[in-house]
C-alpha cells in the first residue's frame, strides 16, 4: 500500500523516527513534483497509516479537527478513548476488513502540522 500511495500524494515519514507514515493534502502539481510543496499551508484532513511491530493488525487513521471544544466532544463518544492532555479522542470505527480504521478527533486550533513534515517526503 505504501509503494502505491508515496507516488501519488503527498506522503511523509514521520521526522522523529516513528514509524507513523502520512498523507496531506496537496495540489496535483505538488505531487507530480511540478510545484514545490508550501509547507507553511494549513493542509487538513490529514490521514495516517500508522506501523507498530508488535500490532497484529495495520491501524489507519484520519484526522479530524473539529469546531468544537475537546470537553465537550470527548464526551459524544464515551466508548472512545480519550487523551486529555493532547485533546485528542480516538475513536474506532468497526469495519469487515482485516484492519483498524480510528478517527482522531481534535479541537481546532487553527494551526497545522505540514511544516512539521518539510523534507520528509517520500520519493
Amino acid at each position: 500500500m505504501r509503494n502505491r500511495l508515496k507516488t501519488t500524494c503527498l506522503y511523509h515519514l514521520f521526522p522523529t523516527g516513528e514509524d507513523w507514515d502520512f498523507i496531506i493534502p496537496g495540489e496535483l502539481a505538488e505531487i507530480t513534483k511540478i510545484k514545490a510543496i508550501d509547507y507553511s499551508k494549513i493542509r487538513k484532513p490529514k490521514f495516517e497509516i500508522v506501523s507498530f511491530e508488535k500490532a497484529s493488525t495495520p491501524l489507519i487513521q484520519f484526522d479530524i479537527s473539529l469546531n468544537i471544544e475537546y470537553v465537550k466532544f470527548s464526551l459524544l463518544f464515551p466508548e472512545g478513548i480519550n487523551d486529555h492532555k493532547m485533546k485528542n479522542t480516538w475513536v474506532y470505527i468497526r469495519n469487515d476488513f482485516d484492519i483498524d480504521i480510528c478517527l482522531v478527533l481534535n479541537e481546532s486550533k487553527g494551526d497545522d502540522w505540514a511544516s512539521f513534515f518539510g523534507g520528509h517526503r517520500l520519493s
